[in-house]
């Protein structure tokens, strides 16, 4: 019976990453884009319903890190707190996704909202026991 990777199995999987120093330039673009959105909701990214096309991001704001990164089985992609990422696969595939938080980004926490208008929303409890 052949090994099955259970971290990325089948077809690989396209990542745009932003990375946490520009986390907040890149919340700033996407509020002249969708103000009523945040009025509404201050964790309006939060609810994963929104893509902004990189390009349009290079272009309008090329100061903004943007890496894309193709993921392959048996391989890993970390993201970390403040970051943001999205993706898209290029086919069936079974993959897990898990975010990171290095203890250095732990007292920039208590910054960070978590959604309240969706009930499925995720809290993370940075306590650790």
């Amino acid at each position: 019976m052949p090994s099955i990777n259970y971290h990325h199995y089948g077809a690989p999987k396209f990542w745009y990453c932003i990375g946490r120093k520009d986390y907040k330039k890149f919340e700033n673009y996407v509020k002249d884009y969708y103000p009523k959105e945040f009025l509404e909701c201050s964790e309006f990214l939060r609810h994963k319903t929104t893509i902004i096309h990189p390009y349009f991001l290079w272009k309008e704001m090329p100061e903004i890190s943007l890496t894309k990164i193709v993921q392959n089985p048996g391989e890993f992609v970390i993201t970390m707190g403040s970051g943001y990422h999205s993706g898209f696969n290029f086919g069936f595939n079974i993959a897990e996704a898990v975010n990171f938080a290095t203890p250095d980004w732990l007292p920039d926490y208590p910054k960070f909202k978590s959604c309240k208008c969706h009930s499925g929303s995720v809290f993370l409890d940075p306590i650790l026991i």
